[in-house]
């Protein structure tokens, strides 16, 4: 099974030598056997080691039967160990939201804030071909479209670490073999025997029925669909891209597309143009469903004219021959302005009097460090083009430079002492997640400072 994981990480890259890697130990099988072969591989990559253990409270002594345990391997192996104690049970009844979801939220809120406090390149899961199988299945059952179809991505970013999966193809049998081999005995959770979650009764009774009486192969052909689906959607989403560049109108804070270029694209780039605009105007998908954007293509379709209402607050309307996509304009400022900025270029705004020079360096002539309010340096290859000034929305958050943790645009501005009616005329550069980049003329965003691992470096300045 090493050489399996091995094969895995780099087949999706997932270590470079030198890595500083947090993993997530449970204290289970799977986390088990990953921490082991991460250890294994430290000295081929040169790895400095970290486990992050997260008592979740929900078995009593159990689970703190589990962080003993944990900590008792980690002492063994010379592995330091970052351990925290949270009543999920607690949290989920505040927020309202169930207890599957109150832990993974939890969970990876954890994961990310020590990561970043160790200063983590890279966060080892112990996602394993059994697990992706499962999602897979779950997600077919919810009703999913090819990019749920995907899966559990073998590496993924999250915030300034990126998530690695070395056991994602590894079947659970196979972890078994191999930390009975070494004689490494793991512990049991015991709410995995119940089927009381969602995810437990497709794996204690669902597959184990299809495997014995419809498809001995069903995992391997779960499992087989996501990488397929993921190698599509992927192109899908780039060809989608290059396309939303050219046909979308940025104006006022909206999204734009004219219905006779918009419909000459396939159904399938339609629907992606569609995900791509709520992207920009929003920053996310959260909310979005399939209906949601069949509900815009029947009217573009029928030629009726629609405003379509949307989650957070985002409006899809049908007229003039336009499709549009945008906030409601309550939640918009006063004197709104949205612009799209070209890289590399220059581009006049208007609305501010002002102009966005963005141009690309070479890293190995650049000093890093500048008293200069009206320019930054970003990591490139950080930023999800194309980038959008706009000025603040409601619940605009960021990370101020020099800082590992967010805070809420309004707080920051009143921490500056930013007169109240000077704040909406503030620019703000975000890329096409929504993330913001630069709070211009006062703080960019921590996420996206060069560093020592920086390889491609862009220069923004407003004059």
């Amino acid at each position: 099974m090493l050489n399996k994981a091995k094969e895995t990480i780099e087949k999706y890259r997932m270590l470079d030598v030198g890595d500083k890697v947090a993993i997530a130990v449970s204290g289970g099988p799977d986390s088990l056997a990953l921490l082991f072969i991460l250890h294994q591989l430290a000295d081929e990559f040169n790895l400095k080691l970290t486990v992050l253990h997260l008592n979740h409270k929900l078995r009593g002594k159990e689970s703190d039967d589990d962080e003993t345990y944990v900590k008792k391997i980690c002492k063994k192996l010379k592995i330091q160990c970052s351990a925290k104690t949270v009543d999920v049970l607690e949290y989920a009844v505040a927020t309202k939201l169930s207890i599957e979801d109150a832990s993974r939220k939890i969970r990876y809120e954890f994961f990310e804030r020590e990561s970043k406090k160790i200063k983590a390149d890279k966060l080892a899961l112990g996602h394993n071909f059994d697990d992706q199988a499962e999602t897979v299945l779950m997600r077919i059952l919810r009703g999913a479209g090819l990019d749920g179809l995907t899966g559990i991505p073998p590496v993924r970013k999250l915030s300034s670490v990126l998530i690695i999966r070395p056991l994602i193809e590894c079947p659970r049998k196979e972890i078994e073999v191999f930390l009975k081999s070494h004689n490494l005995t793991w512990r049991q959770d015991s709410s995995n025997l119940k089927d009381i979650y969602f995810r437990n009764k497709i794996r204690l009774k669902l597959l184990s029925l299809i495997e014995k009486e419809y498809s001995p192969a069903i995992k391997k052909n779960l499992v087989q669909l996501s990488e397929i689906a993921r190698q599509d959607i992927d192109f899908l989403k780039g060809e989608a891209k290059k396309i939303f560049k050219k046909l979308a109108i940025f104006k006022e804070g909206k999204v734009l597309f004219e219905i006779k270029k918009f419909t000459v694209m396939h159904l399938s780039l339609q629907r992606l143009l569609l995900r791509e605009a709520i992207i920009s105007v929003c920053g996310n998908l959260l909310g979005i469903t399939y209906e949601h954007l069949e509900q815009i293509l029947e009217s573009v379709r029928t030629k009726k004219t629609i405003n379509i209402e949307l989650p957070h607050q985002v409006y899809a309307k049908i007229r003039y021959g336009n499709i549009e996509i945008g906030l409601k304009k309550d939640i918009l400022k006063k004197e709104a302005f949205f612009c799209q900025i070209e890289i590399p270029g220059e581009f006049y705004i208007p609305e501010i009097d002002k102009t966005i020079f963005t141009s690309f360096k070479n890293i190995k002539y650049l000093k890093l460090k500048t008293k200069n309010k009206k320019k930054i340096l970003v990591d490139a290859d950080k930023i999800d083009l194309p980038l959008v000034l706009r000025n603040r929305l409601n619940g605009d958050r960021f990370y101020p430079f020099g800082m590992n943790f967010s805070k809420k645009l309004k707080i920051f501005l009143i921490d500056e002492k930013i007169p109240f009616e000077y704040r909406d005329k503030i620019p703000i550069l975000v890329d096409n997640r929504g993330k913001i980049i630069w709070v211009i003329g006062l703080r960019m965003d921590n996420r996206f400072k060069v560093t020592r691992y920086t390889q491609n470096a862009l220069e923004i300045s407003i004059y």
